[in-house]
């Protein structure tokens, strides 16, 4: 009887325990629900309204603002001036935080914010003076350009002062409280374009990494590892005591990561194809804007209309301007050229009075000022900025300088929006050119075209009028040739415009015919012109293209570059003994591809292992590890194309001098390559080569622009698989010196234009409008961008509207 009424007990026990279960599960699963639903509350409460009416501050007359079925916004103003307010306040609606983080970055003020990791770049900004600058480059602006800075400045400021009021709450992952938030001005918009431009064309890392490779080989063999048109000397001074390395590039390099600049792919790609080639007779525009995969996204699309400008396209939150678009007559692509216009000078101080450089002809003071730089977590540091008649000192910021070094750049000449307000107002390919003639920064190949039919691709912006090149080398202050004091006029750079013998121009990574006037650039290697001309090509032979083959050009992932690669492999592994049958298997997976790397593709995945371990390996004998995989480190070296030029020249017979193009070796390195190629592709991708694609590996993640910058679901973002390389149309690349093969530059930015229909284009943008996590309009254009599917971008009304639309209606604050 006892046992019997202690089992029921234990049974009543452990119903009463299972119920109790039941409901702390229940209760559970009720808070996650509201903890959930409260989440997705102030997320959406952080949304800025797209709809009903606002009174705005420093408005003229009424404005709307009509987002599409993308979130893209349409500004209808009655008045140029209202147009610019309104990009303004689009702009701090669906992208405050990213314009915070670039003013911060701008001004040199990020270490307030991420504490030690952003003192590299703040000590940079500070140094070379972007807000400094700004207020000069304000006041020498134009009145057209100062009215349409103002007018921005006073549209991202409306939308500040109506979060303070309660319109909205603030928006997740800001930079910096809103109450701590300096109001907008026009100054600011064009800090942030001055450090943009210096950070496309920063070579800082290049010529000290440069350096060290000329001292370890001699300046005639270091030649294979310089851009093909720079001639390498040797440095007047001792050598540095500091040897570089791959981290070393990585703080030299700081402010371009922390803008999103990072990559030898990064900065654009376009062409134009000429009237009588194509279907309907019409030029047809097409271009890429290139950038690591970022949320939110460096470009954001928009739509203005009002007075006498209508002009739609890609933006660069912050600025004014649009640098890939189209208005009612002319289309226009700018695309990012690596010109050399940063000079290193070696300066010589007075030993016994460091306070003193020698300037030519006598002993003079240097100029000096200290920057108060507040680092989070940590103490204020005290910057000294010291500054020559070329420029300032940066060997304090890099010790690895090794001694003085003054920077002069073509910045300190000037800056401003005055080319981009010309192109929107262009009226034909002609007025379009004479707009770029007040263009300063960065240095562009603008390629445009216009409702008639004509069409050019021109070299804009402030190069220096050099006597001697620099060859990417610090230069001597004793020689005064090396010195230049002004820009070469637009007359006098590289045009080229459509013709029967053009009957297409690109404008890609090609190096550019050049004037009398010398014109250094960084690395050219040619692989995407390369690929668009032939496929340009191929396209007109077979009929006329309409934007629907250009659509499918834009998608393209082949690579010439890879079958120069795979068919001196070929020529080097033939009849080699000692290859195991994996190798063998793989080398004949590679005789069959056509070097087109989709994402379904097994040989793709093997080529890009393979070339991972090979180049590296070729060049470490001779340069030292540090040393090899600093110059890898360089964002600007194509890898890709430095070995299929290496290994080219190794099937030929290799050359004396140059041990890294020796056959023995080579093969050496070959066949290791293969086998570790094989083992790798195993451990990663299963052992079932069947599984082995290079879309499994080859993926892409959209990363927080700064720390903080998502606050919603990070499936949302990826990884994704994804196609194409360093060297194809669709430009995917990758990190040489990474176990990654995840794309860390996309072209997150296309536009194909009609210019006999310039009223639309195609466009696709990714990941999306808003930064604001949970917003629809956040990550929704990464499918159809991925897929290569563009969408519709009209300036038509009734297009506009046959389609789900949102319409905030502003007026101007009583």
């Amino acid at each position: 009887m006892r046992d019997s009424t202690r089992g029921g007990d234990g049974r009543a026990t452990s119903t009463r325990v299972l119920f109790a279960g039941l409901i702390a599960a229940v209760a559970l699963s009720l808070a996650g629900i509201a903890f959930w639903r409260e989440a997705r509350r102030e997320r959406r409460s952080a949304h800025p309204p797209a709809e009903g009416s606002l009174e705005a501050r420093g408005l003229d007359a009424e404005l709307r603002i009509v987002r599409d079925r993308r979130g893209v916004p349409h500004v209808r103003a009655s008045s140029e001036r209202d147009a610019w307010f309104g990009l303004g306040f689009a702009h701090a609606q669906d992208r405050l935080g990213q314009l915070v983080w670039l003013r911060r970055l701008a001004l040199g003020r990020s270490a307030e914010v991420v504490g030690e990791n952003g003192l590299a770049s703040d000590s940079l900004a500070r140094t070379l003076g972007f807000g400094r600058r700004a207020q000069g480059d304000f006041a020498r602006s134009s009145p057209e350009a100062k009215r349409a800075l103002e007018a921005y400045a006073g549209g991202v400021n409306a939308w500040l002062d109506l979060l303070r009021e309660g319109v909205s709450a603030p928006p997740l992952g800001l930079p910096e409280p809103l109450g701590q938030m300096q109001p907008w001005t026009p100054q600011d918009s064009l800090a942030i374009a001055k450090q943009q431009a210096f950070a496309l064309a920063d070579p800082i890392a290049e010529i000290l990494v440069l350096e060290q490779v000329v001292r370890a080989l001699g300046a005639g063999p270091a030649r294979d590892f310089f851009p093909e048109a720079a001639a390498p000397i040797a440095s007047s001074r001792a050598a540095p005591s500091t040897v570089l390395d791959a981290r070393a590039v990585g703080r030299l390099v700081s402010t371009r990561t922390a803008l999103g600049l990072a990559g030898a792919s990064v900065g654009s790609a376009g062409w134009i194809v000429g009237g009588e080639g194509t279907r309907h007779g019409r030029a047809l525009l097409g271009a890429d804007l290139h950038f690591p995969p970022t949320i939110p996204a460096r470009t954001y699309e928009a739509h203005l209309r009002g007075g006498g400008l209508e002009v739609a396209g890609a933006t660069l939150p912050g600025i004014p301007g649009f640098w890939v678009a189209f208005n009612p007559d002319v289309a226009w692509a700018l695309v990012a050229t690596p010109a050399v216009v940063v000079d290193l000078f070696e300066e010589t101080l007075y030993a016994e009075d460091p306070s003193r450089y020698f300037d030519g002809g006598r002993w003079r003071r240097l100029s000096v000022r200290r920057e108060r730089i507040r680092v989070a977590g940590g103490r204020e540091r005290v910057l000294r900025v010291r500054e020559t008649s070329r420029g300032p000192l940066i060997d304090e910021l890099f010790p690895e300088a090794g001694r003085p070094l003054a920077l002069r750049w073509t910045g300190a000449l000037g800056g401003g929006i005055d080319a981009l307000l010309g192109l929107a107002h262009a009226r034909d390919a002609g007025s379009a050119r004479e707009a770029l003639r007040a263009h300063v920064e960065p240095v562009v190949s603008a390629l445009i075209v216009d409702a008639r039919g004509s069409g050019l691709v021109q070299l804009a912006g402030a190069l220096p009028r050099r006597v001697l090149p620099s060859g990417l080398q610090p230069v001597p202050t004793s020689n005064a040739t090396y010195e230049w004091a002004s820009r070469l006029p637009l007359e006098e750079l590289p045009a080229e415009w459509l013709s029967a013998e053009h009957p297409w121009l690109i404008a890609a990574d090609a190096p550019l015919a050049t004037s009398a006037s010398r014109i250094e650039m960084m690395w050219r290697p040619a692989a995407r012109a390369a690929q668009l001309e032939a496929r340009l090509r191929a396209l007109t032979t077979r009929g006329r293209p309409d934007l629907a083959q250009l659509v499918e050009l834009q998608s393209d992932v082949g690579s010439q570059v890879a079958q120069r690669t795979i068919a001196a492999l070929l020529t080097l592994t033939a009849g080699q003994p000692g290859l195991g049958r994996p190798e063998r298997e793989l080398l004949d997976s590679l005789r069959a591809w056509d070097g087109e790397s989709r994402a379904e593709d097994r040989a793709a995945a093997a080529y890009h292992v393979l070339r991972a371990r090979t180049l590296p390996a070729l060049i470490r004998p001779a340069l030292g590890q540090s040393l090899a995989d600093a110059y890898l480190a360089l964002p600007r070296v194509s890898a890709s194309a430095l070995l299929a030029d290496l290994l080219t020249r190794a099937a030929a017979g290799g050359d004396a001098g140059a041990p890294w193009t020796s056959p023995e070796l080579a093969r050496a390195v070959v066949a290791r390559a293969l086998r570790e190629t094989s083992l790798l592709l195993a451990a990663r991708l299963e052992a079932s080569p069947e599984r082995w694609t290079w879309g499994r590996l080859h993926r892409v993640r959209f990363a927080p622009l700064w720390p903080g910058a998502w606050r919603g679901d990070e499936a949302a973002l990826g990884p994704f698989a994804l196609g194409g390389d360093a060297d194809s149309v669709f430009v995917s690349e990758t990190n040489p010196l990474e176990e990654s093969f995840d794309a860390v530059v996309v072209p997150g930015y296309r536009l194909l234009v009609d210019a006999g229909n310039l009223d639309q284009a195609l466009s696709a943008f990714a990941p999306g409008a808003s930064e604001h996590a949970g917003h629809p309009h956040a990550t929704d254009g990464i499918e159809r961008w991925r897929l290569g599917k563009p969408s519709l971008l009209s300036t038509s009304d009734p297009v506009i509207e046959d389609g789900p639309v949102q319409t905030l209606l502003l007026e101007p604050a009583r």
